[in-house]
Parts: structure tokens; sequence; C-alpha cells
């Protein structure tokens, strides 16, 4: 039924899975209960695939089996052509996003993505290209968001580097920072997603997070959003150890100690929580006025979204965005309202082609 390592993509395509997820067929409840009892490795790809079917849905007037299968299978056409010249790898959790709008009834769209050199408004954002690596420099006075090739995105303060190879080819995806940015990591089990920094190791799968590590400073901080993330000292790694020193869950922080050589995991406080914008968002809309929705993610990401407000004005969004890279956020915005999309720099610009019903 599935390859060896399905992914979310895959549990949305199939019919039966989708059944179950919405209570239409016993004997698909009864078969996929039975089947993730018996695939726990692939459970976590199967429930988000489930979440998404049913946040995505919300208020919206239900369509028939018809139009759903019609749906996917346009949409999955359209996506295949054109991936190749967008993410080449990690792009689960986005074709599944962009599938559960599109199944759903709200619209169709494929995006297009451009990239540039240099930062907006001023932030003098710098990309150095060398054959393998790229690295990003902030040393404006903004934040710079930053688009990896996994699809996973970063929110990178000023006077902070961020470099990542052009391509993930390996089995992990890896980074080095220094200074601090705010990380939303494409979910994809079968890829760890790496921060090395100051000496400290940042290791998760998919999931949402804030590290600081200026060359300077005596510790690093790492604080979480979403998921779950696992912290170990660069010796220790070196050394081959499976065992993190330190393991956060939502809302809480620790504190790598260079000279100790520890880490000491804490809650994280109200205060600090505030202090980052994107820390208290988290991107719920029900009938949400697309134009809200977009002051939301400038406000959230630190970046400038343009559209024709005229065709816009009667648009509005119903999903559940989640901690999703922001890649994944637009795809699912403009697949909604029919439209497509571009980056540049600190710069998007959605492209309406109509008014919305």
């Amino acid at each position: 039924m599935f390859s060896k390592y399905p992914q979310v993509e895959d549990f949305i395509e199939n019919l039966s899975f989708r059944k179950a997820v919405f209570g239409q067929d016993d004997a698909a409840v009864q078969y996929w209960a039975k089947w993730a009892a018996e695939n726990p490795q692939h459970r976590e790809n199967a429930e988000e695939a489930k979440q998404i079917l049913l946040s995505i849905q919300g208020s919206l007037p239900a369509i028939t089996q018809q139009q759903v299968d019609a749906s996917v299978h346009v949409l999955l056409q359209r996506i295949d052509r054109k991936k190749q010249n967008a993410l080449p790898r990690h792009i689960g959790t986005w074709r599944a996003a962009a599938a559960a709008v599109f199944l759903l009834g709200i619209g169709a769209a494929v995006w297009q993505l451009k990239t540039s050199e240099t930062g907006h408004s001023g932030r003098q954002a710098i990309l150095f290209k060398e054959d393998i690596w790229e690295t990003v420099i902030n040393d404006g006075r903004g934040h710079q968001l930053v688009l990896l090739p996994d699809g996973s995105s970063a929110v990178l303060k000023q006077h902070s580097i961020l470099r990542f190879p052009k391509k993930f080819e390996t089995h992990v995806r890896e980074v080095t920072l220094t200074g601090e940015s705010f990380f939303e990591v494409a979910k994809d089990s079968q890829w760890p997603f790496i921060v090395q920094a100051n000496g400290l190791i940042t290791h998760v799968v998919g999931t949402s997070f804030t590290v600081q590590a200026y060359p300077g400073d005596a510790e690093v901080k790492v604080s979480v959003k979403t998921g779950k993330v696992m912290l170990y000292q660069q010796r220790d790694s070196l050394k081959g150890s499976t065992q993190p020193e330190c393991v956060l869950v939502p809302n809480q922080q620790a504190v790598f100690q260079r000279a100790q050589k520890k880490i000491v995991g804490s809650e994280l406080q109200k205060a600090e929580v505030q202090a980052v914008p994107i820390f208290t968002e988290y991107f719920e809309f029900k009938r949400t006025p697309i134009a809200q929705v977009f002051k939301t993610l400038e406000q959230a990401y630190g970046v400038t979204i343009s559209f024709d407000e005229e065709l816009a004005a009667t648009c509005t969004l119903t999903a559940s965005l989640g901690d999703v890279p922001l890649l994944e956020k637009l795809t699912a915005i403009t697949l909604s309202v029919g439209a497509t999309f571009q980056i540049q720099g600190n710069s998007i610009e959605i492209l309406l082609q109509q008014k919305c019903l």
C-alpha cells in the first residue's frame, strides 16, 4: 500500500485513510487503528496527516468524495511539476498541507519562489555563495527571513550568521549558527535537523525553537515553542553518545554554561515568551479576513507582504497552520484563495487572480 517510509501526503492521498479520519467507514476506522498499532514508527506522519485534514476542514461546507479524489489528483500533479525547481527534498509536510487545503475544495494554485542575494528595506542581509555552503549574514537593523533547502525557515536576528549546505544530501540536515535565530523545521523523522552553535548541538526532527549563541557570551540558550528538542554537548556527540544531556518540550528552555560544560533546563517565564512575538502566535484562523492573516504573518516573521486589497476584500481563511515553516503556511493560504506568491528577501508578493466568492 505504501513505500517503506510513508510520508504525510501518502496518507492524505489514501481514500481509505480519509474515510477513517472523517468517520465515513467503520471498517476503515478499524483497519487504520490496527495498522497504527502494528506500525508505531509511522504513527507520527499518520497523526500529522489526520490533524491537517481535521483542522483545515474547519466549518467549511462538505464536498463529495468524487470532488475530493479529483482535487487530490490534480494538486499532486501540479506539485510534482513544480517541486523540481523549488525545494529539492523534504517537502512532505508542505505537500500535505497543500493537499489538505485543496482536497477540501477551497481553491487551487501553484506557488512560485524567487530568492535574491540582498535583503529588503536596507536590512543589508548579505549572501555569500560557496561551492557547498551558503552563508547568510544579517548585519542590518531588523530580522532577516532565511529559507532553507528542505523548506524549513529561520528568522535570523541582527548581528547573526547562519551557514547551511546548498542541498541537504546526507541523512542529516545540519546548519551552524552564530548569534540568534528562530527556527521552524519541516517535519521529517528520517532526516534529523541539527543546529551547531558554540559547542552545543540542538537535535530535532520537526519543531519550532530559538537558539541564542553569540560568540562572546558565556552561555548558549535554547527555547522551545513546539515539539521536542534534544541537546548534546559537542564533545559528547564526537564520542558517539546517543543519549541527549537534556530534552526540552514546549515552553521550556535550557542554558548551556560553556565554561562549566553543563546544560541546565527550566520553564520559560511569561516575560521571556512575550519578548518573542512569534512564540505567542499559533496561527489559528477561522473565517479570518485574508488581510488580517497577512498582517499576522508580517508581525510574526518581520516580513512585508503586498497584495491587491480590492481583490482580497472578500477572501477569508479557515485553517490551523501551527508550527509549519513559513513556506508551508504561504502555500496553504494561497491555495485557499487561488493565488501564487513570490519571495524576495524579506518581501513577499501575493498574486491574486480574482476576487473570492
